[in-house]
């Protein structure tokens, strides 16, 4: 998201704003706050006309975020017992608080 900082100041402030009431307020899951955040901002640079490359560059760091924690995603889902618990109170709101 910091170099996003740079090529559109507004989005991205806007995206690190929801990234940190998420993390802080809410899920404690910085994987799924970054990516809220993340789609957030290219959410607000559509609604605010920006090129097509600044729509695309923050939905391409979601998808390579989301490409880098799927391995250790499909083991917990596979190693989990319940997977309703382990998608709502680990991956969306991780009680424990840990990266």
């Amino acid at each position: 998201m910091g170099a996003l900082l740079v090529l559109m100041p507004g989005e991205a402030l806007a995206g690190i704003a929801v990234l940190g009431v998420l993390y802080l307020a809410i899920t404690h899951s910085i994987s799924f706050s970054s990516g809220v955040g993340l789609i957030t901002m290219s959410l607000l640079a559509w609604l605010w006309k920006q090129p097509g490359w600044l729509i695309a560059a923050p939905l391409s760091f979601a998808l390579l975020t989301g490409l880098a924690i799927l391995p250790e995603a499909v083991r917990m889902w596979r190693a989990a017992e319940d997977n309703r618990e382990l998608v709502l109170h680990h991956w969306i709101h991780d009680r424990e608080g840990r990266f």
